[in-house]
């Protein structure tokens, strides 16, 4: 009986190093990388779309995640319910819908950074988007959780 649970054990621990290293990381297409940068594109041009009915203001990505471009909100950024009549501010968003999903890291999570990341960033497994704060630029993240080339994607 011991040598089961030694033997699971060890299969246990084996699996996770593989996992941690990608070895079970989901392999897109190359017409599915090209339809996920499309997605990303999307998602860009919502973060933009945004700022321009916000008053130059960009979505708090860091304290809401999605929310602000999947829900519906007034000029000043509050949420609104989608239900209540109009309350003379017209309402703005959703933007995108559903909220961004990336395949390869399994995750809609947003890793926020403050400043560019180093050429050898790798996000936490958690996330598969980084946002840059100081410059408001969008990434997708990939498997690896380095920073996923949707140029590339998208002409390939």
């Amino acid at each position: 009986m011991k040598y089961i649970f030694g033997s699971l054990a060890l299969v246990t621990i084996v699996t996770g190093i593989l996992y941690a290293n990608g070895f079970f990381a989901l392999q897109l297409s190359d017409a599915q990388l090209k339809q996920f940068a499309e997605i990303v594109g999307l998602a860009r041009g919502a973060i933009n779309g945004y700022k321009e009915q916000h008053n130059g203001q960009y979505p708090d990505l860091q304290t809401h995640g999605w929310r602000p471009l999947v829900e519906q909100t007034d000029r000043n950024g509050n949420f609104k319910d989608k239900f209540l009549p109009p309350d003379g501010d017209y309402r703005r968003g959703p933007y995108i819908t559903p909220e961004p999903f990336n395949p390869m890291r399994n995750s809609s999570k947003i890793c926020i950074v403050y400043a560019n990341p180093p050429s050898d960033f790798k996000a936490p497994d958690e996330f598969g988007f980084l946002y840059i704060d100081s410059t408001k630029s969008l990434y997708a993240l990939n498997a690896d959780g380095s920073l996923f080339d949707d140029l590339k994607a998208l002409h390939n």
